[in-house]
């Protein structure tokens, strides 16, 4: 089967079938999908690696905001 993008119906049916809290489709090219039991929260795909590429940059700018905060802002 070809990756490509599936459409609203089809995320709904894979969730509904595999019942997890994490949404890992090989098939699927789509980044941000709806969660199953929240229609207006969105979750990442976690098997395109955008995603993690995603979930790494918010992870490195976070850090980066502790550590200029820590390391400029904060005085004693």
């Amino acid at each position: 089967m070809a990756r490509r993008k599936w459409n609203e119906k089809e995320v709904r049916k894979y969730q509904e079938e595999h019942n997890s809290t994490f949404y890992f489709n090989k098939q699927d090219t789509n980044i941000f999908v709806k969660k199953y039991k929240q229609d207006f929260l969105p979750t990442f795909n976690f098997a395109n690696p955008m995603a993690w590429i995603i979930i790494l940059v918010i992870f490195i700018l976070c850090v980066g905001i502790m550590f200029f905060a820590n390391r400029y802002l904060i005085v004693n």
